[in-house]
Parts: C-alpha cells; structure tokens; sequence
C-alpha cells in the first residue's frame, strides 16, 4: 500500500505544479470555509460540511482526496477525517486505486 502511495502522491504533486495557481487558491478557500465551520460554535456542523462538499464536482472531490494524502495537504486530510462523510459521494472507482480511499479515508 506504501508503494501506491507514493504513486498517488507523485503524480498528483507533478499534477498540482502545473496547476498550482489555480488549485492553491480554491484549495485555500475549501479549507478555510471548513475551518470556519468547525471552529465556530453552531449546532450541525455536518449539515454545513455538507452543504460546502455538495458544491464540488466529482473532479473536485478527486483532488481533494489526493491533496489530502500528499505531503502538503496534512490540515485538508486531518479536517476531512473528522468530517469523514465529506467525501461520501466521491467515486472511488475514478481514484487511481479505489483501495487508497479504505486506507486514508476508514469509516
């Protein structure tokens, strides 16, 4: 498993080079609105999770996985974790390996 990790993690780190400029500041965004939600003091929080991750397409919620297990997305992966129904509609089947989910992301 060590070893499709670390496939994952080269190839969505070569991915998200080429594209930082435009990952960086969504990812950025995400992040700091799932912050703001955890952090606060409203009732639900998983009902507001849920609306922020209803609001990504699927290619999105991809990303989101793989930047939560590369190297750089270790706050995205801790607040994902605690909020593990936040990627309850990604498509595992269109992950480079569908058993990298089970691994990162247990229910």
């Amino acid at each position: 498993m060590k070893y499709i990790k670390e496939l994952a993690e080269k190839a969505y780190n070569d991915f998200q080079y080429n594209y930082k400029a435009q990952l960086w500041q969504y990812f950025r965004f995400i992040f700091n609105v799932m912050k703001f939600v955890h952090q606060s003091k409203i009732g639900n929080k998983k009902f507001y999770m849920n609306f922020v991750q209803s609001q990504m397409s699927q290619n999105e919620l991809i990303l989101w996985f793989y930047n939560g297990i590369s190297g750089g997305g270790k706050k995205f992966y801790e607040l994902t974790l605690i909020y593990n129904d936040f990627l309850q509609n990604l498509d595992t089947d269109e992950l480079y390996n569908p058993k990298t989910f089970v691994k990162f992301y247990p229910n």
